[in-house]
Order: C-alpha cells, then structure tokens, then sequence
C-alpha cells in the first residue's frame, strides 16, 4: 500500500501539528496511539491533558494514576477493600504528569464511578493474563469495539508494522488505554456501606493530589467547584496538600471559582482565594460563577484578585440572577492593569439592576474586543441608554435574552452594537414583525442563530422569518429551530434558504404532515451539515420520520454527526444512538450516530468554549 511506503516519523514538526488539530476527537487520538512510537508519544499527552473530562464511561486512568501510590497508601486502600495486588510497576509513561487541567467536582465524580465500574467488571468477567495484551492480534480480535474506533488503515498498518525504530509499537500493556480490563478488584463492603463508600472516595481524592504534586503536574487550568455539600468537603480535604507545595498552581492562567453558600466553614475558602490573589500572578482567564450566594468577603477578596491581574484577557460573571456586585465591576474600573489586557467578557444570569457604571468602564477597557450577554436580567431601557452613551465601539457578540425589551431599546441597542453581533437568541420569545426587520436591518453577521416560537399561523411573519435566515446568508453557522407543531410553509422553504455548509442544526418540532418534513430534506440537498440534531416530539397517532431520515441523509452522506430523540406524551423517550443496528447502518454511511443530549449544542458551553479559551 502507498502509505506502508512512506516513513511516517520523517516529518515530526507537521506530524505533531496535524495531531494536535484532534485534540478533542479522543477516539482519534486513540487510533494515532496505535500507528507507531513517534505518533503514540504525541497523542498520549493529549489524552491525558484532562482525564476527568472526557466523555466516556471508562474511568480506568483514575486506577492507573493510583499506580503512584507509596507502600503504606497501597495497604490503606487494601484496608478500604480494594485488591491492588496487580499493581503493574512498568508503564511506557509517567502518565500523572501530562495533567494540565483539574476540576474538583469532577475528580470526586469520576472516582465515584471508578469504584462503580471496577466492582462491575470484576464481577462480570475474570481479569486477562497481562501476555494477553502483548499480542496485538488477541487484542484486536477480543476488544471489536475498541478496534471499530481505529481507522482501517492505520489499524492495518498497526497489525502489519516492521521492526524499524520509528514505527515499532509498544506492548499494548503498558500503553493503559481505555478498554483494557481493569486491573483491581473492589470488595462489595465498599457499595453496601455508604460511610466507607465516601470515606474510600475521600482517601482516593487525597491520594490524587498527592500524586498530581509528586510527579510535577504543571497545572494551567484550575476549576474549583464548592456548590454541593460533598464539593466543600473534597475542598477542605485537599487545601492543605495544595498549600504544601505552592509551584502545583503558581502558574496556572485559567482560573474557575464557582461557589454556593452552604451551612459549612468558610475559612478556607478565604485563604484559598487570599493565596490566589497573593501568588497566581499569571491568572489570564477568570470565571466566577456565584450561585445564590451574598457573601462579602468572598466578593472583596474576588475584586481584589481581578485588580491585581497584570495580564488578565478574560473574564465571565455568573450570579445566578443575584445582583451583580459593583465592587467586581469597580476592580474593572479602577484598574490600570487590566485597561491594556482585557479583551473579552462574557456577563451570564447577571441582573444588572441599578448598575449604573458600565460607560466608565468600558471607556477604560481600551482592547475590549469581544462582550456576550446571555440570559440576564434588567435589560431595561436604563441599561441600553448606558450602552448607546458609551464613546467608542461596543463590540457586543453575543445576546440571548430571557426578557423581552421594548422595540425602541433594540433599536438602539442594534444600531449601536449590531453590525459585531454574531450569536443571537429570544428563548421563548416570539419574534414580532417590528423586531425582525431590525434584525434584517441592522444584524448581518449573525453567525450562531436560535428561533424561538411565533405565530405560525401568520403567514406575513413567517415569511419575513425565512428572509432573516436568508439575509444571514454563508455567515450563519449554527441554527436551532424549535416549533410545536412546525409550520408547513417553514418546512417546506427552510431547506432550500440554508447556507452551503451549516456546523450545526438543531430542528425540535411535532411533525403533522410527513410530506412537509420530506420537502425539507429534499430542499437541503445543497447544505453540509456537519452536526444535525432532531427531536420529534409523537403525537398519539404520530408519524415514524426515521425511515425518511434515513433514506435522504445516507444517500447524500451530507451529515457527519447525527443525534435523533423521539419524545412521548407519557415522559418516556427513545434515542437512536441506542439502537445499535440501526447506527452501524449509518456507520457503513460515514454518519456518526450520537447521544441526543451529547450533541445537544447549550449556549452557556458554546459561548464559554468559543470566547473563553
């Protein structure tokens, strides 16, 4: 084959480039582990940047991390009824040390989990001899659905590999990838006894620190969670071990604080964000999210660390509808460090309620190139006038709104703002006439677009809808419709109005006519659609539109990822990832049939993931 010909490791610079570019396509990077040592060593960090993170069911890196365990830390988790006996000493990688990025919750989580899934498969299934995994071929054969993940090429050239240096393989054994059987054995005590249960997971959340410390993880993202009562616990468990070892998040330049009051000791805390405010001078990216929570002291010591920031870029507010604090915003006010830096921000359930200091400090904020306001609230008359004052550009991306304004402050409001405006949302809203021929007017680039309901029994407004989508032209990316039941005229005209290639497009509605739905497959021939989401709510007596789906996206193959959710009156539902023939049908179609609510696009995490990295 022309590949087997070509020496894969001769390139290393546009090697590493390429595989960086999936760097969140994790069944990928598990495929260019297993082409040859050069690839494996630049997919393995990867992989293991943020463990905790990955959506799969598969937590065995939590039993390969606790392989770093001292003697006495073994015996004690033997003592806590999990068998570590099989303890493998040899691994390829310090794996441990590639962990870049940290969220609390998620940690406490995922050995939650662990514990869960260790117990299940070993009572389902006897662990395999570690001669096992040293031969590829056995692998291959016993793990189909690992191995259907793995490109067919690359999977060939795996099992055919020569001897040379730079395309020899490693023992699968020591590679500890997902899908391996895991290797301890967790005593029943643990699930029946909800005491120890939390104790094991609190010595195993201890012991993580610990480890991350030791092997020198050179954290950049630090997530603190401190919502849940078990999240205050972890945190007060783990303050100390981060303390003793200052250099563990000296440097980290994403910072997530999300905290809700509880009946608990908050003494801690104080000192963990007066150490923060004193010694992580490198902090670029902030995320505060207070959620029902008035307490002072944290808003002070808060504002003092936004002051303080030498290099601060960007920053999101979430209050979860509590009024936002004029000292945080003050900190933007008063600060000279942040005038030159701060480029993005990203306001979410603010209630900007007499609030009257936004022109002062965005007059100062001289690089501000990127403002989203989502789901909050007083957007009142008020507010926009502060906006439409302010003496230079406001570069507001995003709005979505779960408060309709008077049509004359969106007047305003777009006339000042409209032509950066890029994503653009009205909830449950209806869009009135009046409100979308401003839009028409004045918001051309919209790129992430979400319709809510309207009259769909008037004809004019539907109409003037479908020119809104057609003057967004081949800007618009992302599209979520949602209509209970859809129009017959949206059906029959949105396919043929859709850009050439659309990343995302999400359809909700009760289908009444099959033949309207089929229009629009038919009309939408011409769009790539890179992600395509449909929920159909069924109507007793409703109508099955899976063969319809079926028939057009595979022919087309204009679809990469599908996710389709049938819902019933009596609450139940049924979603089509599983159906498991049915998605190696459109498999052999290279459509990649997903979790509805997987795929599910949320404005918060795409606004976050696009503008906050």
């Amino acid at each position: 084959m022309a590949y087997s010909k070509i020496s894969l490791g001769d390139l290393p610079e546009l090697t590493n480039e390429i595989i960086h570019y999936f760097q969140n396509d994790y069944s990928m990077l598990h495929s260019c582990v297993l082409v040859n040592r050069l690839w494996c060593r630049i997919a393995i960090p990867l992989l293991w940047e943020d463990p905790f993170s990955i959506p799969t069911k598969n937590y065995n890196f939590i039993g390969i991390c606790l392989r770093n365990l001292n003697e006495y830390d073994k015996a004690k988790l033997n003592e806590y009824g999990i068998n570590n006996n099989l303890f493998q000493s040899n691994t390829l990688f310090n794996y441990p040390s590639f962990i870049k990025c940290l969220n609390t919750s998620k940690i406490g989580y995922s050995i939650d989990k662990w514990i869960l899934t260790c117990h299940c498969s070993t009572q389902n299934e006897p662990p395999l001899p570690t001669s096992f995994y040293n031969n590829e071929q056995n692998f291959f054969q016993h793990q189909p659905n690992f191995g259907q993940c793995i490109l067919p090429p690359i999977k060939n050239l795996f099992l055919t590999s020569n001897s040379q240096s730079n395309s020899t393989l490693p023992s699968l054994s020591t590679l500890n990838l997902p899908g391996f059987n895991s290797r301890f054995k967790i005593e029943k005590k643990i699930l029946d006894n909800l005491e120890l249960r939390m104790e094991t997971i609190n010595f195993i959340y201890k012991s993580l620190f610990k480890i991350f410390i030791q092997n020198n993880v050179n954290l950049i993202t630090f997530e603190v969670i401190l919502v849940r009562l078990k999240d205050h616990n972890y945190f007060n468990d783990i303050f100390d071990i981060i303390l003793q070892d200052p250099n563990f998040i000296r440097d980290i330049k994403n910072l997530k604080f999300s905290f809700k009051l509880r009946n608990t000791k908050l003494t801690k805390i104080y000192l963990f964000l007066k150490y923060l405010y004193t010694n992580c001078t490198s902090i670029t990216n902030l995320n505060f999210q207070f959620k029902k929570s008035d307490d002072s002291i944290i808003d002070t010591i808060s504002s003092h660390i936004i002051h303080s920031r030498q290099n601060l870029k960007k920053i999101l507010l979430d209050f979860d509808s509590l009024p936002l604090y004029n000292s945080l915003l003050s900190s933007l006010r008063l600060s000279n460090n942040c005038s030159n830096t701060l480029n993005t921000i990203i306001f979410y359930h603010i209630d900007f309620k007499n609030i009257l200091i936004f022109k002062e400090i965005f007059e100062r904020l001289n690089v501000l190139e990127s403002i989203h306001i989502i789901d909050c609230h007083s957007l009142n008359y008020d507010f926009i006038e502060q906006i439409v004052n302010i003496n230079k550009p406001i570069k507001l991306r995003s709005l979505f709104i779960n408060e309709m304004l008077q049509i004359k402050s969106f007047q305003l409001l777009f006339q000042k703002s409209g032509d950066y405006l890029e994503n653009l949302g009205f909830g449950n809203h209806p869009l009135k006439k009046s409100l979308m021929e401003l839009i028409i007017k004045y918001c051309t680039k919209i790129k992430f677009f979400e319709l809510p309901t309207f009259d769909y029994q008037n004809f004019q407004n539907i109409y003037l809808m479908l020119d809104l989508i057609r003057n967004f032209g081949q800007h618009l990316n992302y599209l979520t419709i949602g209509y209970d039941p859809i129009s017959s005229v949206v059906l029959q005209n949105l396919g043929q109005i859709l850009p050439f290639r659309l990343e995302y497009l999400k359809l909700s509605f009760i289908i009444n006519n099959i033949n309207d739905f089929e229009s629009f497959l038919l009309g939408s021939q011409n769009t790539f659609i890179n992600k395509l989401v449909i929920r159909n709510e069924m109507q007793i007596g409703g109508l099955d539109i899976l063969p319809y789906i079926k028939k057009y996206i595979m022919e087309r193959r204009g679809v990469r990822y599908l996710a389709f959710k049938i819902t019933f009156l009596n609450g139940n539902f049924k979603d089509l990832s599983s159906l498991m023939d049915e998605v190696k049908i459109f498999k052999l179609y290279g459509i990649k049939v997903q979790n509805y609510d997987m795929l599910n696009i949320q404005i918060y995490d795409y606004i976050k993931d696009t503008y906050l990295v």
